[in-house]
């Protein structure tokens, strides 16, 4: 037989604090008023930090076309600091073009939306990070 140790909190016949069976106690029970805001707010920073990250990554790729006047995608690869920013935009584009194509499949083009959405959230915040830093 398996012993647990004592817990204080809990009191007789297993319920917390002697109270009645399924019920917590208050400081369970309350929340901050501003807590669905906060969260609110956050979705919102993220959602904008994707679309940031994104926007900018676009305008590098095609900026970087337009100066080289270099039409095709994979000539972006020699370039690894380009890459870093222009990636995203990179990405998704040769996957729908495969998906058009039918040579990738729907599981392959979620994954690379996945990819390059996360890479673009993360650019986003860095930009964003970037953008409040200069500002104070």
């Amino acid at each position: 037989m398996v012993a647990f140790p004592a817990c204080p909190n809990l009191g007789q016949y297993g319920t917390w604090g002697g109270q009645a069976a399924g019920t917590m106690p208050a400081s369970f029970r309350t929340k901050a008023p501003d807590t669905e805001r906060e969260m609110v707010k956050d979705l919102i920073v993220a959602f904008f930090a994707v679309a940031a990250g994104f926007t900018v990554s676009g305008i590098v790729a095609n900026s970087y076309k337009l100066v080289t006047r270099e039409h095709e995608l994979s000539k972006l690869m020699w370039n690894v600091p380009l890459m870093a920013v222009a990636g995203p935009n990179v990405i998704f584009g040769q996957a729908a073009t495969s998906l058009r194509a039918r040579n990738c499949s729907s599981l392959a083009f979620c994954l690379a939306t996945a990819i390059t959405g996360y890479w673009s959230f993360v650019l986003g915040l860095f930009l964003l990070d970037v953008l409040v830093t200069v500002i104070r």
